[in-house]
């Protein structure tokens, strides 16, 4: 079901290229925080490190369509990580999130909302003495709402943009069954379109 809705959403996003939008590209990057505690490592120096589920660094390319002079819809593909690397060993979680999301613009201010699919979910562990693993988690669909900010020229749509989101409904789960963790999420994000 999740698989079926995610596509759905790609052909809705596909539509709005075919039907002539005014369509820009899309490049950004992004920093989240929260979700539950995945794993905890002690590093060499006697300290300790842990990732969370809904943490890390992400970078997106993509597309703005812009449906009217104040409707847009963005779809992107990425890459986010969160990574813990000392002298004794490397910790990484790991997804490519697929997100399609409607915005409603007020001038230069907007709300959006909208779906994002992480799939390629990730676990890897080599710390000596702790753990040498490396674990796939189901894909997972949730949603996104954001405020997003953006700047644009007068003679264009080309611009910056600066968003304050939240990802809810991620429930990570190991292949084959087990335990899973809340990768939920708060988190901010720079673009720029082109």
């Amino acid at each position: 079901m999740k698989k079926l809705l995610a596509v759905f959403v790609m052909g809705l996003s596909a539509s709005a290229f075919a039907e002539g939008s005014d369509t820009h590209f899309y490049a950004g990057v992004g920093l989240d925080a929260g979700g539950d505690e995945v794993a905890k490592v002690k590093l060499s120096d006697g300290s300790s490190e842990a990732i969370d589920a809904g943490a890390g660094v992400s970078f997106t390319l993509g597309a703005d369509i812009d449906l009217s002079e104040d409707t847009m819809l963005r779809a992107t593909l990425g890459y986010k990580f969160d990574n813990v690397s000392a002298e004794n060993g490397d910790m990484t979680f790991s997804r490519v999130p697929l997100e399609v999301l409607g915005y409603r613009f007020w001038g230069e201010h907007g709300i959006g909302g909208g779906l994002g699919y992480h799939t390629a979910v990730k676990f890897d562990c080599d710390f000596s003495g702790v753990c040498n693993d490396s674990v796939d988690l189901d894909d997972e669909l949730g949603l996104i709402v954001e405020y997003l900010y953006r700047s644009r020229r007068e003679d264009s749509n080309k611009g910056f943009s600066i968003g304050v989101r939240a990802g809810l409904g991620y429930e990570y789960q190991a292949d084959g069954g087990g335990g899973s963790v809340d990768g939920n999420y708060l988190g901010v994000n720079l673009g720029i379109t082109l």
